[in-house]
């Protein structure tokens, strides 16, 4: 498996707070992986082998130390929970593409943050959290998302590394104008 980057965080911890409201944003220093494979059966072999489950197109699974999203039938992103790779080695590394470098993982976390978030967002998010899907792919107007969320109150939201400084800057100016 390929090293990790070491990189900087782009986005330092911040609290904004108007009318009672609260919204705090940070940046998660988690590698992130996406796995591709010819055919679904090989990535369904590869979920199974290392969550022990197979993960259907459209789900998110969690496991120990790390978190799949499959968004599609032959890939899906590898999100893993803590800094340090440990006992990463799979049969799969020559699937395993890094994208730590460019991709950025940002907690957002306010009372309501997923409504702040559903009213912006190209795709219903309120449905797939009433269905329990807890991800989803989509475009925050001009920014294209990947959200996953255990409650109301805190999502992830990966984006484009490039775009992340200008993503928290525009989330500030729709937060101070509610």
């Amino acid at each position: 498996m390929p090293d990790s980057l070491v990189r900087e965080i782009l986005v330092d911890p911040v609290k904004w707070e108007q009318d009672g409201r609260e919204l705090f944003i940070s940046e998660q220093q988690t590698p992130v992986f996406e796995v591709q494979f010819g055919t679904m059966e090989e990535l369904d072999q590869f979920c199974h082998s290392v969550i022990q489950r197979i993960v259907g197109t459209g789900e998110m699974a969690v496991a120990d130390n790390m978190l799949l999203l499959r968004f599609s039938p032959f890939s899906t992103y590898v999100v893993w929970r803590h800094q340090k790779l440990e006992n990463s080695e799979t049969e799969h590394q020559d699937h395993l593409t890094d994208i730590t470098h460019g991709k950025c993982v940002l907690t957002v976390q306010g009372d309501s943050v997923l409504k702040f978030f559903a009213d912006y967002c190209s795709t219903d998010l309120l449905s797939a959290h009433d269905r329990n899907f807890g991800m989803i792919k989509t475009r925050f107007i001009d920014h294209e998302l990947t959200i996953w969320w255990d409650s109301n109150d805190q999502i992830n939201v990966m984006i484009d590394r490039s775009y992340a400084l200008s993503f928290v800057d525009f989330l500030y100016s729709l937060f101070t104008r509610r």
